[in-house]
């Protein structure tokens, strides 16, 4: 945290411009991968996955939402 890149303004900065397009690209791709496969509609469950299937990928969204968060 002493680097002078964390003292210089967040809104001029270039190295704050960089930070800030790899972040949204990094939520951008984050979102699209933790949306729930499918429409649903199969008779297997939601996306036509398995009860086993659809607790796990809960569990694997809340964890990438926790990435979002924290970084």
């Amino acid at each position: 945290m002493d680097s002078p890149i964390f003292s210089s303004d967040h809104a001029t900065a270039p190295e704050w411009a960089v930070a800030k397009g790899f972040f949204a690209e990094l939520v951008n791709v984050t979102r699209s991968k933790v949306r729930w496969p499918g429409a649903g509609e199969s008779g297997g469950g939601l996306g036509g996955m398995d009860k086993e299937d659809r607790e796990a990928y809960d569990r694997w969204r809340r964890d990438a939402g926790e990435v979002i968060v924290c970084a």
